[in-house]
């Protein structure tokens, strides 16, 4: 398995297909087995990564982590990423969700090691007139986790910001589980959940963002959303940065996590839109 040992963890990464390097940056899951499809589908031109963001799946913690500098030691972890597997110690880089906070501030701390960012979806609140009320609900989350447990607390996060058809998905996906499954806290898919809760829910969607360092870095940005997330919270944010900076908004395919389940027209669209950026 390859690994990159970087300060505090080591990092597992695979690589896909050759070309100019591609990073995805993974959401809340911390895993980046949730991209494989659509990396399998952008290998066609690029050397596509994936990895389990530290302290998720197979990414493990060396010694003691500080938790309060948690958010830029993730955007460090990309950098160091670009840094070992760039022939040029640049890349494309494209985060959803909590990643894509995360890609945010790769390109304002490392911005020379950024070709194209692609921010998906990223849960900003701090950009929007209610984000109050988006911190309070993330902290009702985090008090149902500890009380009820971490599938009653994800049914009530799914349950407020999802909607359509990834909704009925991850119901369905609910029912497919058994009760031994929803109480067993060491399987990895509750560890990343747990971790999710514990140090990321409540603390990386109230992060200030920079719009007007951001304003100045615009031409690398490309803004994208699912085409079903209009009416949902994860493309409120986006919205409000698209306004603020004067750009676009790419319209991908499905919603908050096509990528997932629509990946060879995803792919196709990123595509395009970074040969017309030159990219």
């Amino acid at each position: 398995m390859p690994t990159l040992d970087v300060p505090g963890a080591s990092l597992f990464y695979e690589t896909h297909g050759s070309g100019p390097l591609f990073v995805l940056v993974p959401g809340g899951g911390g895993s980046g087995d949730s991209y494989h499809p659509v990396a399998a589908a952008l290998a066609a031109k690029y050397t596509v990564v994936t990895y389990d963001r530290r302290g998720f799946s197979r990414s493990t913690l060396i010694g003691e982590q500080d938790y309060s500098v948690r958010l830029q030691t993730d955007v460090d972890d990309v950098h160091a990423l670009i840094k070992h597997l760039s022939s040029d110690d640049t890349a494309v880089v494209f985060g959803s969700s909590s990643g894509a906070i995360i890609s945010l501030f790769v390109l304002l701390t490392y911005p020379e090691s950024i070709r194209v960012l692609i921010p998906h979806e990223p849960p900003a609140v701090d950009l929007l007139p209610d984000k109050e009320e988006w911190i309070k609900f993330n902290y009702d989350c985090y008090d149902t986790y500890k009380t009820e447990g971490a599938p009653a607390a994800f049914t009530k996060f799914m349950d407020r910001i999802s909607g359509g058809a990834e909704l009925q998905m991850f119901r369905q996906r609910l029912v497919n589980v058994s009760d031994e499954e929803k109480k067993d806290t060491t399987s990895p898919r509750a560890k990343n959940q747990a971790y999710w809760f514990e140090h990321e829910l409540r603390q990386y969607p109230p992060v200030p963002i920079d719009v007007d360092a951001l304003a100045k870095l615009k031409n690398k940005l490309l803004l994208a959303a699912g085409q079903d997330s209009t009416d949902m919270f994860p493309y409120w944010p986006l919205k409000k940065l698209s306004e603020k900076l004067d750009l676009p908004i790419l319209a991908l395919p499905g919603g908050h996590v096509g990528y997932m389940y629509a990946s060879e027209p995803y792919a196709k669209i990123l595509i395009e839109a970074l040969e017309k950026k030159g990219n």
